[in-house]
């Protein structure tokens, strides 16, 4: 899944600045209502409101011993 663009997310925080309610933003920017809460909090709290890294790819490696195991299993 994409991330939401930066203007989004920017229009998104000026509706919520000028006092429109959470779950009224969030329906008319079809996004949930606990997106929205997270991105206001880590404006708060970091000061940014880009895109988070994505989790990137995972390495699995067997030890020596586990391959043993896993050669002796199949």
């Amino acid at each position: 899944m994409k991330a939401y663009s930066m203007d989004h997310r920017r229009r998104a925080l000026r509706m919520c600045d000028a006092g429109r309610a959470t779950r009224e933003v969030a329906r008319a920017l079809d996004v949930s209502e606990s997106w929205l809460r997270l991105l206001k909090q880590r404006r708060r709290e970091d000061n940014t409101i880009g895109p988070r890294p994505s989790g990137g790819r995972r390495h699995w490696h067997f030890e020596p011993k586990h391959l043993r195991r896993l050669e002796r299993w199949l």
